[in-house]
């Protein structure tokens, strides 16, 4: 018996050793290691640009988690980090705020922070500190009154000291949706229906391809790729952002825009209950170009702050999606690189270049539901009561 734990424990350590020299594989000069739980290695330009940062990520306001292997968790992003030699640690807001924190990243909560935790935060910020905060639009969140503008103890904050917050809003433009068609009773209303096929309707569509601002850190490693084509930072729904970059104590840039169709729909939530749209003049927010992110900037501390309205471009069925699944064949790759662009530039850390495999097909579509754009906006503009 002993001899056959032996040698069962000998397999192990043999196929251990196997994984571990598999991740130290040089390639041309460039390690190449791979990520947890894929099958093909990223590529980069080094493994150590985030060398001895302490990255420390919230989760005690049902945020997104750098543990969660499922779609809606940040594990690759997360993976990534590691990789190029960060520490990953959990902010726990019951002892003292980390003094070794690099930067603190809070990835989508649902709930408001607690006046504590605000204030905790945004000294660690205004004493130099770096903050990467994505957050959702009000219809994604626990109670849609959470992080509004005028309630959020950091948006509030943000706003007063540097003139930046998110927006009670959902980025939308109109567009035709291709949906199912809904089950008829009879074969002869089936056919007049569509039933059991596609049908189209008239709707919002969230999911956009942002337009980047080139002239900074974060953006620079995204545009202008080898291939020649434009950049493809793909957002799937998100709230917009407010900002005054007038001259003042601190600099503000915008990262990333839409196009001018696109509007700030304040009452998403009804229209998921309705089918109802309207683009509501003096309620809605005007027709873009609307930023998605933003940087913040405190030269006279260093702090460091960037602002995004969807924690979905960094989640791993949104912008880190993968095809096949679980590889490392990324099917938003620019996303990839404007998040690892983020946390280098946070960090005061050199970029890093990133190559990635081509993603093979995917199983079901990028973005859902399929969006055919309207020639032009079908909803009528009201003016405000």
């Amino acid at each position: 018996m002993a001899s056959k734990i032996q040698f069962v424990l000998a397999c192990i350590l043999s196929i251990f050793l196997v994984v571990v020299g598999a991740a130290s594989v040089q390639r041309g000069g460039a390690q190449t290691i791979p990520i947890a739980q894929v099958a093909t290695p990223v590529r980069a330009q080094t493994t150590a640009a985030l060398a001895t940062a302490n990255i420390f990520f919230t989760e005690s306001n049902n945020e997104a988690s750098r543990f969660d292997q499922s779609g809606t968790g940040l594990s690759r992003f997360a993976a990534l980090m590691r990789l190029q030699g960060a520490s990953l640690q959990t902010v726990e807001w019951r002892t003292r705020f980390p003094d070794d924190a690099d930067l603190v990243v809070v990835g989508g909560p649902t709930l408001d922070f607690s006046p504590e935790q605000t204030a905790r935060l945004w000294q660690y910020f205004r004493n130099g500190g770096q903050v990467l905060l994505l957050i959702d639009p009000p219809f994604e969140l626990a109670n849609e009154n959470f992080w509004t503008p005028t309630r959020a103890g950091l948006f509030v904050l943000l706003w007063q000291d540097a003139s930046a917050r998110g927006r009670s809003d959902v980025i939308v433009t109109e567009a035709a949706l291709e949906v199912a068609a809904p089950p008829a009773d009879d074969a002869e209303a089936a056919a007049e229906s569509g039933a059991g096929g596609q049908v189209t309707l008239e709707g919002l569509s969230t999911a956009f391809t942002a337009e980047l601002t080139a002239d900074h850190p974060i953006t620079a490693g995204v545009i202008g790729q080898a291939d020649g084509e434009a950049a493809a930072l793909q957002f799937f729904s998100a709230r917009s952002i407010e900002f005054d970059a007038s001259p003042r104590d601190f600099i503000i840039t915008p990262l990333a825009l839409t196009n001018d169709s696109y509007y700030g729909e304040t009452e998403y939530n009804a229209y998921l209950e309705t089918g109802d749209f309207t683009f509501n003049i003096g309620e809605d927010t005007a027709r873009g170009p609307l930023v998605a992110a933003v940087s913040v900037e405190d030269p006279s501390t260093g702090g460091r702050l960037v602002l995004i309205g969807d924690v979905d471009v960094a989640t791993n069925s949104g912008g880190f999606k993968t095809a096949p699944d679980g590889s490392a064949s990324f099917v938003y790759p620019d996303n990839v690189r404007f998040m690892m662009n983020t946390i280098t530039w946070l960090v005061e850390r050199d970029s890093v270049t990133l190559d990635f495999p081509t993603p093979g097909p995917t199983e079901t579509p990028t973005t859902a539901p399929t969006l055919t754009p309207l020639p032009s906006p079908t909803a009528q503009a009201t003016a405000a009561s």
